[in-house]
């Protein structure tokens, strides 16, 4: 996402990301560049990635290209990401620094488009989330509550 600010989807990272912080745990968030984004403090770093472009598609390659090097130069003992498509591939191209890293792939809710588009964000969303547990080892769909798997409209 380009901002970090409590807000529809992002409640739940900001607050978590919050929360953590002020346990004097150090989180690093990183975004993309927006004016939007709050301040954060002594163990919260936020990070603008990149810039936004004219189009958010460019926008988007451009940030997960700069974030697998950034992820590449420091080790994090914890890595959340949110379901954007694309980050399934983190895993993979941030192997070397991060060997001993738990892995968090986050799908708050599933874009609503309605119609085809909505069939093909959740075929993919599912795709990216099974992809994501083979490369990490972690088991995709398998919350508090024990779901096993996820359905499709």
């Amino acid at each position: 996402y380009g901002f970090y600010v409590p807000s529809d989807v992002l409640t739940p990272l900001y607050e978590y990301s919050q929360i953590l912080s002020q346990r004097s745990i150090h989180v690093t968030v990183y975004v993309r560049g927006h004016e939007n984004t709050i301040k954060g403090s002594e163990t919260l770093n936020i990070l603008p990635v990149c810039k936004e472009y004219f189009n958010s598609k460019i926008t988007h390659i451009v940030f997960i290209t700069k974030l697998i090097s950034l992820l590449r130069k420091e080790h994090f003992d914890i890595i959340h990401v949110f379901n954007t498509p694309g980050v399934c591939f983190l895993p993979i191209f941030c192997k070397t620094k991060q060997r001993n890293t738990q892995w968090i792939f986050d799908i708050q809710t599933g874009a609503i488009f309605g119609g085809f588009k909505s069939i093909i964000y959740d075929k993919l969303t599912v795709f990216e989330a099974k992809f994501f547990g083979k490369v990490t080892g972690v088991e995709p769909f398998n919350d508090a509550i024990g779901v096993k798997s996820m359905s499709t409209r």
